[in-house]
């Protein structure tokens, strides 16, 4: 079973990243944060980006 592991946000407008650990809505330059993940399946290690939406 694959395991999931959030390493930052990221703007998807300038790619500048931003913590987890803080709670954000838009990038400093409005536009949506990109959700920066890593999915591990044994020694491999797939990064994904997703859009994430706040309402």
């Amino acid at each position: 079973m694959a395991e999931t592991f959030l390493t930052h946000l990221e703007c998807s407008d300038t790619g500048k990243h931003y913590p987890i650990d803080t709670l954000h809505n838009l990038s400093e330059s409005g536009k949506q944060l990109l959700v920066q993940t890593v999915n591990t399946v044994g020694d491999l290690f797939f990064v994904r980006l997703g859009i994430i939406s706040l309402g």
